[in-house]
């Protein structure tokens, strides 16, 4: 198995994106310029989960400040591209069940 290592520029980076709330299940476009990814307890949500998107002018800058996918309603978290990039996977919870959606750009 490969052994991965954490980038020295990831925290310059990234700096837009890390907050204090809770960030994970990134998922980066091919070209390394938009980064979608899950936030909780941001306030923006109401605390809930939700998917958020930044973007940069070339792969070596620093990603611009996230906007939040508000079209993405509800408790929903793990984005994922399609190969072509056109279409985003995602988790929902309704009610007590977990449902994968899909949307497109």
């Amino acid at each position: 198995m490969e052994s991965l290592q954490r980038l020295p520029a990831s925290s310059h980076w990234l700096a837009a994106i890390n907050t204090g709330a809770l960030e994970y299940a990134a998922c980066g476009s091919n070209d390394r310029r938009t980064l979608l990814f899950t936030r909780a307890g941001d306030s923006s949500n109401g605390g809930a989960p939700s998917i958020w998107i930044a973007r940069r002018a070339t792969s070596d800058q620093p990603f611009e400040p996230p906007l939040r996918l508000s079209r993405l309603d509800g408790f929903v978290e793990a984005p994922a591209l399609s190969p072509d990039e056109q279409l985003l996977y995602y988790h929902r919870r309704d009610g007590q069940r977990w449902r994968i959606y899909v949307a497109e750009r």
